[in-house]
């Protein structure tokens, strides 16, 4: 009993040790941040407004560690990669931003506004994959939905963008300058 309580103690002494002595990398944080518009913008009603709905993500992509592609079956998380604020939020805010950039209106927000002095036009878009594949290159792929003002013949429009960056990433973390 005795050695048994011995064996204990030194395992409990041993494990302590090494919480003790090994040090566990430094988590990093890493924000998207709005682009400079690269072309001139298409011509917009200045009245009508723009409501970008919160992006839709993928379940995978619920969470605060970056992915990466390892194969077709398999994603990695890196532990001590992370996103610093909820990816979903970060990319409706850039994408807001950027719009607004382009298209030179203030009339644009997260929310459609509380009375109905403008025609609404609304901005849907639902992340499938974000992510840094296997040969370094990041991938975006996405669905998105432009609904038109109520007021307006214009029909619903539809696509899907698969962007691949340009620049090969050596490191998960580029993903947010890709």
């Amino acid at each position: 009993m005795r050695t048994l309580l011995a064996l204990c103690l030194a395992g409990l002494a041993l494990g302590l040790t090494a919480c003790v002595g090994g040090r566990s990398p430094e988590a990093r944080f890493f924000q998207l941040q709005p682009g400079q518009p690269a072309a001139a913008a298409p011509a917009i009603d200045p009245s009508i407004f723009i409501s970008v709905k919160t992006v839709n993500l993928e379940s995978y992509l619920r969470q605060p560690r970056m992915a990466e592609r390892i194969n077709p079956h398999e994603v990695r998380y890196h532990e001590f990669r992370r996103w610093a604020e909820p990816l979903d939020r970060n990319i409706t805010r850039v994408i807001t931003e950027n719009l607004r950039q382009l298209l030179k209106t203030e009339l644009l927000a997260t929310t459609p506004p509380a009375s109905e002095t403008h025609p609404v036009l609304s901005l849907q878009i639902d992340v499938k994959r974000f992510e840094r594949q296997p040969d370094g290159r990041v991938l975006l792929s996405a669905s998105w939905l432009i609904q038109p003002p109520k007021t307006s013949p214009a029909s619903t429009k539809a696509g899907t963008a698969d962007l691949f960056s340009t620049v090969v990433s050596k490191d998960a973390s580029d993903i947010t300058s890709a």
